[in-house]
Protein backbone atom coordinates (compact mmCIF):
# COMPACT_ATOMS: atom_id res chain seq x y z
CA UNK A 1 0.00 0.00 0.00
CA UNK A 2 1.26 3.61 -0.83
CA UNK A 3 1.12 6.83 1.34
CA UNK A 4 -0.73 9.39 -0.27
CA UNK A 5 -0.09 12.55 0.58
CA UNK A 6 -2.62 15.60 0.19
CA UNK A 7 -1.77 19.45 0.37
CA UNK A 8 -3.82 21.42 2.39
CA UNK A 9 -4.62 25.06 1.73
CA UNK A 10 -4.82 27.63 4.28
CA UNK A 11 -6.67 30.97 3.64
CA UNK A 12 -5.43 33.56 5.58
CA UNK A 13 -7.26 35.94 7.73
CA UNK A 14 -6.73 39.84 7.86
CA UNK A 15 -8.06 41.46 10.72
CA UNK A 16 -7.89 44.99 12.04
CA UNK A 17 -4.53 44.84 13.33
CA UNK A 18 -3.18 43.75 10.26
CA UNK A 19 -4.91 46.64 8.81
CA UNK A 20 -3.42 49.16 10.90
CA UNK A 21 -0.01 48.07 10.59
CA UNK A 22 0.27 47.80 6.83
CA UNK A 23 -1.32 51.31 7.16
CA UNK A 24 1.81 52.25 9.49
CA UNK A 25 -0.95 53.33 12.04
CA UNK A 26 -1.33 53.37 15.64
CA UNK A 27 -3.79 50.52 16.98
CA UNK A 28 -6.90 51.91 17.65
CA UNK A 29 -8.38 51.24 20.53
CA UNK A 30 -12.03 51.00 19.67
CA UNK A 31 -11.28 48.49 16.78
CA UNK A 32 -12.18 50.95 13.79
CA UNK A 33 -10.13 52.22 11.07
CA UNK A 34 -10.39 54.43 8.09
CA UNK A 35 -8.05 55.27 5.60
CA UNK A 36 -7.13 55.31 1.86
CA UNK A 37 -4.93 52.60 -0.23
CA UNK A 38 -2.67 55.14 -0.99
CA UNK A 39 -1.55 54.22 2.93
CA UNK A 40 -1.12 50.73 1.98
CA UNK A 41 1.41 49.26 -0.36
CA UNK A 42 -0.01 46.86 -2.51
CA UNK A 43 1.33 43.79 -1.77
CA UNK A 44 1.03 40.29 -3.14
CA UNK A 45 -1.33 39.19 -0.13
CA UNK A 46 -3.64 41.10 -1.19
CA UNK A 47 -4.35 39.32 -3.86
CA UNK A 48 -5.11 35.49 -2.69
CA UNK A 49 -7.92 34.46 -1.42
CA UNK A 50 -8.47 35.42 2.58
CA UNK A 51 -11.23 36.17 5.29
CA UNK A 52 -11.19 39.20 7.24
CA UNK A 53 -12.26 39.52 10.72
CA UNK A 54 -14.01 42.95 10.45
CA UNK A 55 -16.53 44.39 8.71
CA UNK A 56 -15.02 46.68 5.56
CA UNK A 57 -16.81 49.43 3.08
CA UNK A 58 -14.42 50.20 0.23
CA UNK A 59 -15.10 53.29 -2.05
CA UNK A 60 -14.01 52.53 -5.52
CA UNK A 61 -12.43 55.68 -7.05
CA UNK A 62 -10.12 53.90 -9.76
CA UNK A 63 -11.07 51.61 -12.67
CA UNK A 64 -13.21 48.71 -12.45
CA UNK A 65 -12.62 46.09 -9.71
CA UNK A 66 -12.43 42.56 -9.74
CA UNK A 67 -13.12 40.39 -7.05
CA UNK A 68 -14.59 36.81 -6.32
CA UNK A 69 -16.61 37.60 -3.15
CA UNK A 70 -18.06 33.57 -1.89
CA UNK A 71 -16.63 32.05 -4.53
CA UNK A 72 -18.91 34.82 -7.28
CA UNK A 73 -16.98 36.85 -9.56
CA UNK A 74 -18.04 40.74 -8.99
CA UNK A 75 -17.29 43.74 -11.04
CA UNK A 76 -16.96 46.89 -9.08
CA UNK A 77 -16.85 49.95 -10.99
CA UNK A 78 -15.66 53.11 -10.17
CA UNK A 79 -17.21 55.65 -7.98
CA UNK A 80 -18.92 52.16 -6.40
CA UNK A 81 -19.02 51.41 -2.61
CA UNK A 82 -18.66 47.35 -1.66
CA UNK A 83 -18.71 45.59 1.87
CA UNK A 84 -16.80 42.62 2.97
CA UNK A 85 -18.54 40.66 5.35
CA UNK A 86 -16.28 39.17 8.13
CA UNK A 87 -15.37 35.50 7.27
CA UNK A 88 -16.66 35.68 3.93
CA UNK A 89 -13.77 34.37 1.56
CA UNK A 90 -12.48 37.15 -1.29
CA UNK A 91 -9.87 37.93 -3.93
CA UNK A 92 -8.97 40.58 -5.70
CA UNK A 93 -7.65 39.96 -9.11
CA UNK A 94 -3.85 41.61 -9.05
CA UNK A 95 -3.83 45.32 -9.83
CA UNK A 96 -1.12 47.98 -10.60
CA UNK A 97 -3.39 50.64 -8.07
CA UNK A 98 -6.11 50.08 -5.78
CA UNK A 99 -7.41 53.82 -5.35
CA UNK A 100 -9.99 53.37 -2.35
CA UNK A 101 -11.22 54.53 0.84
CA UNK A 102 -12.01 52.29 3.21
CA UNK A 103 -13.74 52.20 6.42
CA UNK A 104 -13.30 49.12 8.76
CA UNK A 105 -15.15 48.18 12.10
CA UNK A 106 -15.85 45.20 14.14
CA UNK A 107 -18.45 43.26 15.96
CA UNK A 108 -17.39 44.34 19.05
CA UNK A 109 -17.34 47.98 17.66
CA UNK A 110 -20.89 48.23 16.90
CA UNK A 111 -21.55 46.15 20.52
CA UNK A 112 -20.13 49.19 22.51
CA UNK A 113 -21.19 51.86 19.87
CA UNK A 114 -24.58 52.01 21.51
CA UNK A 115 -26.79 51.86 18.73
CA UNK A 116 -30.46 51.48 19.32
CA UNK A 117 -32.16 48.59 18.95
CA UNK A 118 -34.27 50.14 16.40
CA UNK A 119 -31.22 51.03 14.60
CA UNK A 120 -29.64 47.55 14.58
CA UNK A 121 -32.21 46.59 11.73
CA UNK A 122 -31.15 49.01 9.08
CA UNK A 123 -27.76 47.55 9.55
CA UNK A 124 -29.21 43.91 7.71
CA UNK A 125 -26.61 44.85 4.98
CA UNK A 126 -23.98 43.76 7.06
CA UNK A 127 -25.48 40.17 7.92
CA UNK A 128 -22.96 37.45 6.71
CA UNK A 129 -26.07 35.82 4.84
CA UNK A 130 -26.07 39.07 2.41
CA UNK A 131 -24.43 38.64 -0.86
CA UNK A 132 -21.31 41.85 -1.84
CA UNK A 133 -23.07 45.02 -2.17
CA UNK A 134 -22.12 47.22 -4.90
CA UNK A 135 -23.91 50.55 -4.93
CA UNK A 136 -23.16 53.19 -7.50
CA UNK A 137 -22.30 56.77 -6.53
CA UNK A 138 -23.18 59.05 -9.54
CA UNK A 139 -22.30 62.94 -9.41
CA UNK A 140 -25.32 65.54 -9.92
Amino acid sequence: MSAQSTSVSVIDTYGIKEVHADAGQKQQVNEFFVYNNEDISIREKMFHPARSTHFALHLNLGPALEIKYNLINYSVPKNSLFIIHPGIIHVVKVVDQLPTISVGFTHDFLATSMLHKKHVDALGFLSPQSVIMVIRLKRK
